[in-house]
Parts: C-alpha cells; sequence; structure tokens
C-alpha cells in the first residue's frame, strides 16, 4: 500500500489534478510502462470511462492501492510527460526545478539553419544507461522491445508526388511538389537506424495495398520491427493513390497486424502518415508571445497546404481489392468517415483485439503505433522547397535524440515542434498526433547491435484468410 504521507499528498492535490493533467491517456501509459498499474486495470480506466475527467479520477482512486512505489512514479510520469504544473501540487518542494532544462528544439520550425532535409546525421548511443538497456532488451524482466539485430526490419516508404492520373478521371489532386524531400530525409534517417528501406513512388490505391500485402507476405523473423511512411494527400481516415481512389488508414494499419503478418507478433509495427485529414486550417490561438517565429520558407518561395482533396469528390475506394486482407467488420466507408473521428476510428480498431497476454496470446492489433502528421478535419503543411512540417520533424527529432529517448518521447517532441510553424499568410498553425498500442518501451538504440540467433519457423501459426 501507499505511505500514509503519500496518500495525504494525493488527496489534496486530486481536485488540481483534474484541472491540470493534459493527457491522461499519456500518464495512463507511462503508469503502465512502469508496471504500477496493469494490462487490464489501464483497459479498465481507458474503456470503461468516456471522458477525461473520469478517466484520471479513476487513476487516482486506484494509484493507492498500487504499492509504495505508486506515487513517485506518479510523478516521475508526469515529469516526462511534460506534465509540469500537475507535478507541482505531487511535490510542491520540487516546483520549477524541472523547468530549468533548456528547451533543447529549434525556436522556429521549419528552419535550415539547423536542419538540411538533404543530410540527416543520427546520433549514435554512448550513455552506459542506454547500452544497459540495449543488453538487458532480450530479458523478460524489462518492458523494452529488442532493437537489437543489424537489421532492424523492413522501412516501407510510399511516396505519391504526381497526381495526373486522378486529375485525368476529373478529382482534383495537385502534384506534391517538395515530398522529395520528405523521402530522401526519411531515406536517410531509417537507413541510419539499420532499417532495410524500401520505396514505392505514385502508387494507386490499389499499388499501395498490393506493396503491404507483399511485405506482410514475407518472413520477419530475423527481424525486430516494421515501420512504415505514407505521404499522399488525403481525407479524414484516408489517403488517396495518385489515381484519386481511397484507401482507408485503418486498413493499412491492418493489413500488418498478428493475423496478416504473423511473423511481426510481438514485434512493433509502425506507421507515419502525412496527408490532410480534411479541409480546415488551424488558425491558432493566443498564449503568449513567441517572437518572430517564421513558419515556412522565406517570402517568394512557394508553400502547399494541400495534402488534401480540392473537392468533395466522390471517388471509388479499393474495398474490394483489401476484402482478403483488413478486417472482418469494415463498414461501409464514406459513411463511417463523414460521423467518426479519426483518432476515436483508429483507438477503436487498436483495441479491439488488444487482449490480456496472460494466457500466451497476444492480440491480433497489438504493439502498433500510428503518427499523423495532422489533426481530424484540418489540413498538413508541405513547403515546396523544404518538404513537410511533419516529417522533416520527424526526421530532426529522430536524428538528435533517438540515441537516449524512447519513441513516445520523441514524438512529444514531433509534436512540439510542428506546433511552432507558422504560415506567413494566415498565419495558419498545425498539430500532430499519435496512437500507441505499444506494450514495451521502443528505443532505436543507433549504432548498436548483436547477433541474434534466427527463431525456429512456428509451423502451427499462418496466415488466415479473411472471409
Amino acid at each position: 500500500m501507499m505511505e500514509k504521507e503519500h496518500k495525504d499528498r494525493l488527496q489534496r492535490a486530486w481536485l488540481p489534478l483534474l484541472n491540470t493533467v493534459g493527457d491522461v491517456i499519456r500518464v495512463i501509459d507511462g503508469l503502465f510502462t512502469k508496471n504500477i498499474i496493469t494490462r487490464l486495470m489501464k483497459e479498465r480506466i481507458v474503456q470503461g470511462n468516456a471522458v477525461h475527467s473520469d478517466k484520471l479520477r479513476a487513476l487516482m482512486d486506484l494509484l493507492p492501492r498500487r504499492g509504495p512505489e505508486a506515487f513517485d512514479a506518479f510523478y516521475d510520469v508526469l515529469i516526462e510527460q511534460e506534465e509540469f504544473d500537475a507535478a507541482d501540487y505531487l511535490k510542491p518542494e520540487l516546483k520549477g526545478q524541472h523547468k530549468t532544462r533548456n528547451d533543447d528544439l529549434p525556436k522556429k520550425w521549419p528552419d535550415r539553419d539547423v536542419h538540411d532535409p538533404d543530410h540527416i546525421k543520427v546520433s549514435l548511443v554512448a550513455d552506459k544507461e542506454m547500452i544497459q538497456n540495449f543488453e538487458n532488451a532480450y530479458s523478460d524482466e524489462v518492458s523494452i522491445y529488442p532493437m537489437c539485430r543489424a537489421k532492424r526490419g523492413i522501412f516501407l516508404l510510399i511516396d505519391n508526388q504526381n497526381f495526373y492520373a486522378a486529375r485525368a478521371a476529373g478529382i482534383k489532386l495537385a502534384d506534391r511538389d517538395g515530398t522529395e524531400f520528405d523521402q530522401t530525409a526519411l531515406h536517410s534517417l531509417f537507413e541510419a537506424l539499420d532499417f532495410k528501406v524500401e520505396i514505392k513512388d505514385n502508387c494507386s490505391a490499389k499499388q499501395i495495398a498490393d506493396a503491404l500485402q507483399e511485405v506482410a507476405r514475407k518472413s520477419h523473423r530475423d527481424f525486430d520491427c516494421f515501420a512504415c511512411a505514407i505521404l499522399s494527400h488525403g481525407e479524414q481516415g484516408v489517403v488517396f493513390g495518385v489515381d484519386g481512389d481511397k484507401i482507408l488508414i485503418k486498413d493499412i494499419i491492418g493489413a500488418m497486424d498478428g493475423v496478416r503478418c504473423p511473423t511481426l507478433i510481438g514485434k512493433p509495427k509502425l506507421f507515419f502518415v502525412q496527408a490532410c485529414q480534411g479541409n480546415k486550417y488551424d488558425k491558432g490561438v493566443s498564449v503568449v508571445k513567441l517572437g518572430d517565429a517564421a513558419g515556412d520558407m522565406p517570402t517568394g518561395d512557394s508553400v502547399s497546404t494541400g495534402d488534401g482533396v480540392s473537392t468533395g469528390a466522390d471517388v471509388s475506394t479499393v474495398a474490394d481489392h483489401m476484402k482478403n486482407m483488413t478486417m472482418q467488420d469494415a463498414v461501409q466507408h464514406k459513411e463511417e468517415l463523414d460521423v467518426m473521428d479519426l483518432y476515436n476510428l483508429v483507438d477503436n480498431v487498436l483495441n479491439k483485439q488488444c487482449d490480456n497476454v496472460s494466457n500466451g496470446k497476444t492480440g491480433t492489433k497489438c504493439d502498433i503505433f500510428l503518427a499523423m502528421a495532422t489533426s481530424p478535419d484540418y489540413v498538413s503543411i508541405r513547403n515546396t522547397k523544404f518538404g513537410s512540417w511533419f516529417i522533416q520533424a520527424v526526421a530532426y527529432v529522430f536524428s538528435k535524440f533517438a540515441h537516449k529517448n524512447e519513441l513516445l518521447h520523441l514524438m512529444i517532441k514531433v509534436n512540439r515542434l510542428v506546433s511552432r510553424a507558422e504560415t506567413r499568410e494566415g498565419g495558419y498553425k498545425q498539430v500532430s498526433g499519435f496512437n500507441s498500442k505499444l506494450t514495451k518501451e521502443l528505443y532505436f538504440f543507433p549504432g548498436l547491435k548483436k547477433q541474434v540467433p534466427s527463431p525456429r519457423p512456428e509451423t502451427s501459426i499462418e496466415p488466415q484468410a479473411q472471409n
């Protein structure tokens, strides 16, 4: 049980915390990662409470019964998630100490003075603690994904730039000038992170599905991970092929789940989507004066805010083609996407079969991570002479901090960096985001490798066809 002093502090902080904790889901994930709460507890809190405040109340009610380490772990998670005001209510004697850290991100974004998309150099692990984490990654005693092999896994990069086929079909999708900078940056980044990079240019919706099926059929037994980035136009819940046909983001994720790709069971599957998710522009709100935080390249450089469709064109989907590789409960695409929030949609998909692993099984949708360039209903910004704000932020943050930071921490930095960008005309902003069903911490361990024996083939596990 929690110590009385800590219980009293938690009780005094109860109401203030309800008003200050910004992202309770990430706090819950952090406590799960630190083994303070179990997976079942996590699922009960997240799925059994519809609103933010109820989730936090349920967590606060549970913590006093989670042992003497729960209070300090809660404080540490708040610090890690940069919930500094909330942390100060738990330990007011430490107030302000954590805020003295220098901001280690550029003050403006994008900024070629600090980041060149054509020259990505990844910092390598040197810290003794990180080396120890690397050595212990195959131990059942630590909650860290093994990322040790000479080739961590396949990185599938689908980059759609030329949309003349869509325009020929009457669908107003402009060419995505500037995406070549994103491709170059991602290729360099993931190659330096020891992934096997496979690039597919200018894919139709069917070709996107084919590329995913092709990778899913491969054996990933000698890999630790799978990663995929899709750069294209989009609408809420979908991305476009260069032919103007749509493919659901949940079908992209589903293509690599435990049913369709059993050799990736228990291994992280990462997805990064650079595409608009609507036609709205984020005008931002006033917080504090940040000075002259220029977002796009200097006046005269061309900037595109169009990783989306120009009209509400009624384009076809590839549902028939994806039938044998996507979920059995797929619903009518257009009606679904008109009414469902993208993140809730993806969260439901990933949660659906992320079951308790105590019986020796794992859910088919576990160990999946999705990062999105923008929020549902909003455009994402792409600079024609720099690349997209989001992908370039991923390239910058991962190259600078992957040697010491875990994936979720990296993505918080990406979100912060993207939020600093602003268009010169209109002052538009952008907010990236991510959804994680990872069950362990993920470090890329750049520069570290070890020889790992290949596992025996699991003859009892085979891909299952979907009816």
